[in-house]
């Protein structure tokens, strides 16, 4: 998030006196647009313009009956890898600036600070100095010892309680989340070339995979602020670095720039298959603003500091190696994925002029050049805004024709964040001469509309400057693809909030609200809302002092050995959950998809107790342990454990049963095997089922009862109505008709946007709208041509996947060398290699699939990435979260050769699974990846 307000910033940005202007303080001139006469100065930006009948037009109150929001309207929530993960030292993660910044220990940490933490390890590790002396910055009333050496090390613990917090999104029947990837767990020192951790990769599998088995789709952002510390180390200076002049933004030369470009492909490779959003970098602004000499954002460099213009130098080399970046990594994207969407996410708060007069007008438009228009302006304009071009000159950098090339057009949506509104008017300086000030009054008099966060000093309210903003973006900029609202948000203190968390209930009220008449009145195409955030969580420079979630974080508050400072306000596992007020506001709104009046709103009584609910679905396991070991300290099986060798006997007395129905069992696949001509289309996981939290696609007595489950928990319109009357439910078309219509399949996804039937027999040889067409509407196997363009598992140059060449260049699952996925010879993409538990077949292999008893994705192997055996874990060697079909691999040991997997875990949801223990065929990841089994769970 972020988490200074663009008006805190407007007030340090501005230029000393590098550029003047005459009569820059005249109410008639416009200092910073070269305007030669009045009228070219820029306009008041409506809606609510002054005018002397009405002077004061900005609303108090606004319209929340309940009109509907369009159709495919996004909603969700989001979050940030390292303010919610925790986990900072497990499962091979590198160590970050955050890391580094806050006084982590990061001793034997991948890519960590040596000289940060001394060599004597009794002492701790040292803190920035902005961190320490942070309860006296921002100006705060009095000290907050309760935040100092506040850290991510523990954050909400989300990374290893991942199956209850999605557990607990699908209770919310949330349709979207979005967060971030931790750079560092997945190339642990930020140089991917320097090691890929494999274990990042299962992680994150995992979380999209069970996302969307909740019906919960993923946004992914692969750069929130956590910028791995081996980037920063031997004279590299991260997204700072410049050339040998010492002046001029690497750019294509920087390592960083490089290395978040092997970073981008890695996380394409692995996860471009089932995310359709991508957004590039997150608030650039922020970080490049105050991560350089200013210093209260990661990294905080010293020697970034020096004069005015000095330290400002070193945010706009930040910026412009930013737009070097994202423009690499979108055209390689663009280059190689035609199924989703991928931009940058800037950031901006709204400011209205304190007056009509054009020099108020300018400042307020200078103001939003330097926030939203500095990263906005290339990508649609091709250059930096004309007024920061005016006041700082030659401190900001220059495109060359081959870095606008990359930049400019590179944003397939208009991404932004937006928390508040305020008013600014131009301050001369003292000669006249220059506009040396963006701001030097408050609100105007008479003005009640704007209201003070009690928890953030940068926060202000104002929803009517949302619309305003929404307006400014739609002219100022006329993006295709829409524009994408992905964070907004209201603070509260630390012991300032609880679940009756009625301000912010308010504050989202009034802000869809106001964005619902952006939509309605002014034609503007919104097309999401992502509220921040879905929990309390780390809030950078404020630690835990700030509250932001729509679910409340009980820290559990305590000592934590690897936090720089001793004192009893570390968070501690467990870390439970309660729901606020405003997630059932929100919760109203998106499963309805209509505006909901938020006056007096709160949540059932039962509601607020969710997430106990799931944890005890989940087996009790508040915090489950992926990585426990097979015995106790006193070497003494656990309890589970017994269990799991009783039952193996009699697992292994039904495996001859079971290997004799896998023919049968193919009939009934609902993951298609990819060689099966017949078959139209893929769907992994099985997007037919409503609500699962991990689908039980085995049993087909199971089965309809999780889906009598999901209708009776989900499947309501907000009025107690059964799906009878789906109006308002995810997958109605719009107009209250059933999903599965059969003479409409308006709103269900695969429909081909006329509302036909996927699989209209009228129409055999078009497959417009289906998934693997090929976008010329021809069938994805059509027999009559030689061409699979369009196909997942295509090889790029329109060859069908199976081609009996010997060349597989293209094909997931291919060895990298051109090896076919079936030959023999081959073992998968790494061969032999130590996985997190378990010996199995990875990738490859004919498995027991992403779930259940079938063949699994991967054709042979034993789930998802293999057939390992794997000791204790979550996924284990159970029956599992998949489908029951031939999946795409082949024979190969897959990606991590014939490794250990991640567990012996349980049976899973799937058929005839043991709990979290138990010995079946489900989604493991093994040969490397998570073992044998599926996601552990209950089971039978």
């Amino acid at each position: 998030m972020q988490n200074f307000n663009l008006f805190q910033f407007v007030f340090q940005f501005v230029p000393g006196q590098l550029f003047h202007e005459e009569n820059s303080d005249d109410p008639d001139s416009c200092y910073g647009f070269q305007a030669k006469t009045p009228e070219d100065c820029p306009q008041y930006p409506g809606p609510y313009i002054p005018t002397d009948d009405e002077p004061i037009p900005w609303p108090d109150t606004y319209d929340y009956s309940a009109k509907p929001f369009p159709d495919d309207f996004v909603w969700g929530l989001g979050t940030a890898a390292y303010q919610v993960e925790g986990a900072y030292n497990e499962d091979g993660r590198g160590a970050t600036i955050w890391d580094t910044y806050t006084g982590a220990n990061t001793r034997g940490m991948a890519g960590a600070n040596a000289t940060n933490c001394p060599e004597d390890e009794s002492q701790p590790c040292l803190i920035n100095n902005w961190m320490t002396n942070r309860q006296t910055w921002p100006p705060l009333d009095e000290p907050q010892p309760e935040i100092q050496g506040n850290t991510g090390n523990v954050a909400i613990n989300q990374y290893n309680d991942l199956d209850n917090h999605i557990g607990l999104m699908a209770k919310m029947n949330l349709p979207t989340y979005r967060f971030s990837l931790a750079w560092s767990r997945i190339c642990p020192t930020g140089d991917c070339n320097e090691g890929v951790n494999q274990a990042g990769i299962d992680h994150y599998n995992h979380e999209i995979d069970l996302l969307l088995a909740n019906n919960i789709n993923p946004i992914v952002t692969l750069y929130h602020w956590d910028l791995p510390q081996g980037l920063m180390n031997d004279g590299e200076m991260g997204w700072y670095a410049r050339e040998e002049d010492n002046k001029t933004p690497a750019g294509v030369n920087a390592k960083t720039v490089q290395a978040y470009l092997d970073y981008a492909k890695i996380v394409f490779e692995n996860f471009a298959d089932r995310v359709t959003i991508f957004s590039t970098m997150n608030e650039p602004l922020t970080f490049c603003a105050y991560g350089n000499g200013q210093g209260s954002m990661a990294p905080g460099l010293p020697e970034m500091e020096g004069d005015e213009n000095f330290t400002q130098s070193w945010k706009f080399t930040c910026g412009h190696n930013i737009l070097i970046a994202h423009g690499l990594a979108v055209k390689y994207y663009r280059e190689n994925y035609t199924n989703g969407q991928i931009g940058i996410v800037g950031n901006t708060g709204w400011v209205e002029p304190y007056s009509t007069s054009n020099a108020d007008v300018a400042a307020a438009k200078r103001a939003m050049d330097s926030s939203i228009g500095w990263f906005a302006e290339p990508i649609y304009k091709g250059d930096y805004p004309i007024s920061m071009r005016v006041m700082w000159g030659d401190v900001l950098p220059k495109f060359t024709d081959e870095e606008l090339e990359l930049v400019k057009g590179s944003n397939d949506y208009f991404g932004f964040n937006h928390y508040g509104t305020g008013f600014t008017m131009n301050d001369a300086s003292e000669d006249g001469t220059a506009a040396n000030k963006y701001t030097k009054g408050g609100t105007p008099d008479g003005v009640t509309s704007i209201i003070q966060s009690p928890g953030s000093f940068w926060l202000t309210s104002g929803a009517w400057g949302f619309r305003k903003l929404l307006n400014y973006i739609k002219n100022e900029y006329e993006p295709a693809g829409g524009i994408y609202l992905l964070e907004n948000g209201w603070s509260m203190p630390l012991d300032g909030d609880s679940k009756n968390d009625e301000q912010r209930v308010m504050y989202y009220g009034n802000y869809t609200a106001s964005m619902r008449l952006a939509i309605d009145e002014d034609d503007v195409d919104v097309r999401s809302y992502i509220g921040w955030s879905f929990s309390d969580n780390f809030e950078w420079l404020a630690g835990y002092g700030e509250r932001f979630g729509v679910v409340f974080a009980d820290y559990n508050f305590g000592k934590d050995e690897n936090a720089p400072v001793d004192n009893e306000y570390q968070p501690r596992a467990p870390v439970k959950l309660t729901r606020k007020d405003s997630s059932c506001l929100l919760q109203a709104i998106w499963s309805g998809n209509v505006m909901v009046d938020p006056s007096g709103f709160t949540c059932e009584e039962d509601q607020y107790d969710e997430y106990d609910q799931v944890v005890e679905e989940n087996g009790g396991d508040v915090v489950p342990d992926e990585d426990d070991q097979d015995e106790n300290e006193d070497g003494e099986k656990d309890d589970d454990e017994k269990d799991e060798d009783e039952d193996q006997n009699q697992d292994q007395e039904n495996d001859e049963d079971e290997e004799n129905d896998e023919e049968e069992e193919k009939d009934d696949e609902i993951i298609p095997d990819e060689n099966d001509e017949n078959q139209d289309d893929e769907i992994i996981p099985d997007e037919n089922q409503d609500d699962e939290v991990i689908p039980d696609e085995n049993d087909e007595q199971n089965d309809e009862d999780q889906q009598q489950k999901g209708r009776d928990r989900r499947g309501r319109d907000g009025e107690g109505q059964k799906p009878d009357d789906c109006e308002g439910l995810k997958g109605c078309d719009g107009h209250g008709e059933k999903p599965h219509d059969d003479d409409d399949c308006q709103g269900q996804r695969g429909c081909d946007g006329h509302g036909q039937k996927p699989h209209d027999d009228e129409d055999d040889d078009d497959c417009e709208g289906l998934k693997g067409c090929d976008g010329h509407g021809q069938k994805p196997h059509d027999d009559d041509e030689n061409d699979c363009q369009g196909q997942r598992g295509c090889d790029g140059h329109g060859e069908k996947p199976h081609d009996d060449d010997d060349d597989c260049e293209g094909l997931k699952g291919c060895d990298g060398h051109g090896q076919k996925p079936h030959d023999d010879e081959g073992q998968g993409r790494q061969g032999k290699g130590q996985g997190r538990g378990g010996q199995g077949q990875g990738q490859g292999g004919r498995g027991q699939g992403q779930g259940g008893q079938g063949q699994g994705r991967d054709h042979q192997g034993q789930g998802r990435d293999g057939q390992g055996q794997g000791g204790k874990g979550r996924d284990g060697q159970g029956q599992g979260q998949g489908g029951r079909g031939q999946g795409q691999g082949g024979q190969g040991q897959g990606r991590d050769g014939q490794g250990q997997g991640r567990g012996q875990g349980g049976q899973g949801r799937g058929q005839g699974g043991q709990g979290r223990g138990g010995q079946g065929q489900g989604q493991g990841r093994g040969q490397g990846g998570r073992g044998q089994g599926g996601r552990g769970g209950r089971g039978q």
